[in-house]
């Protein structure tokens, strides 16, 4: 018998099939799900979440949903996806409605600049990191925007390919667009911070 996390897939795949295919990938221990190749939703948990851009995230919080607050190696971390709360499955045209803004929002993200399609084209990143980026799933900017410095250092950063604070550095820089050596100094400790929680043996 299926459990409620594979009926919800199911189910989600059949009250949002007016927004093309919908697939699953795997995605931070869960699925991410896509609308003709552009993600806009994550199940983790047994839960929806749908992907919140800045133009669109005052609506999702006016429906009273919640954004994605989970630990990773025991450390909390918080993604731009909001929870689809059970007022929502009920309600499918909102639900319709909600995901067809999470689909466009992201599309429109991933191709506000021509050209801007390759992780390569951000600051910081070299095809090295860029090929690494792409073996852990996260394959073009929205994406690496999406998910955080921190969530794709984690994807990266395993016990057999240990990184350097370098290269938290470098995805937070190419995120916001800076070099990863002129970070907000506030920006920079509160990342070294973070770094040492996680690799202990880094501290002075």
């Amino acid at each position: 018998m299926k459990n409620l996390y594979e009926k919800r897939i199911d189910r989600a795949k059949l009250a949002l099939a007016s927004l093309g295919e919908i697939c699953t990938r795997p995605q931070f221990g869960g699925y991410g799900v896509l609308a003709g190749g552009v993600m806009f939703g994550l199940f983790l948990q047994g839960e929806l979440y749908l992907r919140a851009t800045a133009h669109i995230e005052a609506e999702f919080l006016q429906q009273g949903m919640t954004r994605l607050r989970y630990l990773r190696r025991g450390l909390p971390l918080t993604l731009n996806y909001y929870r689809v709360t059970e007022a929502l499955w009920a309600d499918e045209t909102q639900l319709q409605a909600l995901a067809a803004l999470a689909v466009e929002s992201a599309r429109r993200e991933g191709s506000e600049k021509q050209g801007d399609t390759r992780l390569k084209a951000l600051p910081n990143i070299g095809l090295n990191l860029e090929g690494q980026l792409l073996q852990a799933g996260i394959g073009n900017p929205a994406e690496l925007k999406a998910q955080g410095a921190k969530a794709c250092y984690l994807k990266l950063d395993t016990e057999k390919t240990p990184l350097s604070i370098r290269v938290l550095f470098a995805l937070e820089g190419a995120i916001t667009g800076y070099h990863e050596a002129a970070l907000p100094p506030e920006r920079r400790e509160e990342l070294r911070s973070w770094y040492e929680s996680i690799h202990p043996a880094a501290k002075k």
